[in-house]
């Protein structure tokens, strides 16, 4: 009878080939599932092989259930999840094909109710006033705001009002606020925020989400980076935005001090008058009457 060493068992060459294929793989899922096979195979070979090797097959099963239960996690993160049409539009929008990465398991979380609402404001509806603090992260879903200041120190005069620019669906309403926050008390708004229809709102409370973002700090990091690219959007928005006003008040300006164009038909033609001519006849009726 041919007695088959214990480390040339096949056993023991199947496990470390899934150990060799797993330190090639780059997916997390097929390494969990690896490491839990070879786990399998390196039990049996312990248990059955080394005559039940108490240490080899305590430690090896061990591994295997660590693994196995990682493996079922990620296969529970990786389900299918659905969101209502405005999250959806969301989550298409800012992390959709060829945008910043973010799974729809850590969206669930962002989005979930307990951190998040829908808010509905009708036409002229103030979304900030000038001095008020930011509590709350606000991005719009449908709808158009005015971003404005006031010219003049009357505050009931609405003609002082002139616009910075102009809030569009997907695009956060109090992002610079929001950024340079800190704590509880963050800076006052310096502009007017106005709706000019009828508007609807995804809305996150400072405490809720910053909790979230506390305990999840690579969730918080890609917030900060979709609030960095929203800003810039305001900034180059905000500088077209100066430049048109400046452009229209030059014209104002040149249309004002321009003379008022006139017919050459409408112009009274007076005849011209050779003054040398009529002093010579004034002298010459001068010496005649002498």
């Amino acid at each position: 009878m041919v007695v088959v060493h214990p480390a040339a068992h096949w056993l023991f060459h199947l496990a470390n080939c899934f150990l060799l294929v797993s330190y090639a793989t780059t997916n997390i899922l097929a390494l969990r599932i690896l490491l839990a096979s070879g786990s399998v195979c390196f039990t049996l070979w312990g248990a059955l092989v080394l005559s039940i090797s108490i240490d080899t097959t305590v430690y090896n099963g061990i591994f295997f259930i660590i693994n196995t239960v990682q493996a079922l996690i990620i296969l529970y993160n990786m389900r299918s999840i659905k969101f209502d049409p405005y999250r959806e539009l969301v989550y298409n929008h800012f992390f959709g094909k060829d945008k910043i990465k973010l799974s729809r398991t850590e969206f669930n979380k962002l989005t979930n109710p307990n951190i998040c609402f829908i808010r509905t404001l009708n036409t002229g509806s103030f979304v900030a006033e000038k001095g008020n603090i930011c509590n709350q992260l606000t991005l719009l879903l449908e709808g158009e705001l005015s971003v404005s200041r006031k010219s003049g120190n009357n505050s009931n005069d609405s003609e002082n009002f002139y616009e910075v620019h102009t809030i569009k669906p997907l695009e956060f309403a109090d992002s610079p606020e929001w950024q340079f926050k800190h704590g509880t008390i963050g800076p006052a708004f310096d502009v007017y925020i106005t709706c000019l229809n009828n508007c609807k709102f995804m809305v996150w409370p400072y405490e809720p989400l910053m909790n979230l973002v506390s305990k999840e700090k690579q969730l918080g990091n890609i917030l900060n980076a979709v609030l960095g690219r929203d800003i810039v959007q305001k900034l180059f928005s905000s500088q077209i935005c100066v430049y048109r006003n400046c452009l229209q008040f030059q014209q104002d300006q040149d249309q004002y001090h321009r003379p008022p164009f006139q017919n050459p038909e409408s112009y009274e033609i007076i005849p011209v008058v050779d003054y040398d001519a009529v002093a010579t006849v004034a002298v010459d009726e001068d010496n005649s009457s002498v």
